[in-house]
């Protein structure tokens, strides 16, 4: 299997709240409404909805009180808005001496490309964060600590 390409930028991460304003205006509620049905203050309710606040499991469930939207479904959207926001941020995380590492590990990549694992197309920013995952580490520079 192929490495996947992140190749998402932050802005196309969809924080839950985006789906919590469409609901309100599909339904003709107002955040201050929303906030009444779930117990918290309309201050909170605009954070979530200009995603600077997150989803905990106390307000997934009041969410499906008001929507009827079942508390997993919220969860989940939390869950995945905070794993795609990972991804973006793990092309941040590459170091120099893991560029270099990756270098130096040619054959290696080249045996991974011959079995489809990597794509000729591929960056290093894709292709460290696959190495990481493959040889399970968090930062090839650990590798030499393991031998």
């Amino acid at each position: 299997m192929a490495a996947k390409t992140i190749g998402l930028s932050p802005e196309l991460v969809i924080h839950p709240g985006e789906t919590i304003g469409d609901l309100l205006a599909e339904r003709g509620m107002t955040q201050q409404e929303l906030a009444v049905r779930t117990g918290v203050t309309p201050a909170f309710i605009s954070n979530v909805v200009n995603g600077k606040k997150g989803i905990s499991g106390n307000f997934a469930y009041a969410l499906e009180c008001a929507f009827g939207v079942p508390k997993t479904f919220w969860l989940n959207l939390q869950a995945n808005y905070e794993a795609e926001l990972l991804e973006v941020r793990e092309r941040n995380t590459i170091t120099p001496e893991e560029r270099d590492i990756a270098r130096n590990m040619q054959g290696t990549i080249t045996e991974m490309r011959a079995k489809g694992e990597i794509l000729q197309s591929q960056t290093w920013e894709d292709i460290i964060p696959f190495l990481r995952r493959k040889f399970h580490v968090s930062n090839l520079a650990y590798l030499g600590l393991l031998r």
